[in-house]
């Protein structure tokens, strides 16, 4: 056996092991506030589709009474979605605003895109800032 040569373990070093965190804590950087937006947005995405299923049940009702007038519904607080839905009929009986705001405390709280609304004429608008906000 030659007493001169260094035998190696087959272990990582400590250097190798630093490299290793540090390109993971790079790839978590960048994948995590992505995968947050792209939740944020599906949760966007169902609240615009429980407004839409919200205006065609007024809708509903105004077709078959001849307007807005006597058609409310209970607040409802969607945990999975992180919004409270309302919607209030305008005193003339002539349309109505569905909205959905984020619930606080939930999910969507403090969210860019803020409060949807969306009217009897289906035009859809938010309160926030957000530019990847729903239209």
């Amino acid at each position: 056996m030659d007493t001169d040569s260094v035998t190696r373990s087959d272990g990582f070093t400590l250097v190798e092991l630093m490299i290793v965190l540090v390109i993971a804590a790079i790839l978590a950087a960048v994948a995590i506030p992505s995968y947050t937006e792209h939740v944020r947005a599906t949760r966007r995405d169902q609240a615009v589709q429980t407004l839409h299923l919200w205006a065609q049940a007024a809708e509903r009702y105004r077709s078959r009474q001849g307007s807005f007038l006597g058609y409310s519904r209970p607040p409802e607080t969607d945990p999975e979605t992180g919004y409270t839905f309302s919607l209030s009929v305008n005193t003339d009986g002539a349309g109505f605003t569905a909205s959905a705001s984020p619930t606080s405390g939930g999910p969507m709280q403090g969210d860019a895109c803020g409060t949807l609304t969306l009217n009897e004429q289906g035009i859809l608008s938010h309160t926030g800032s957000g530019t990847r906000c729903p239209q």
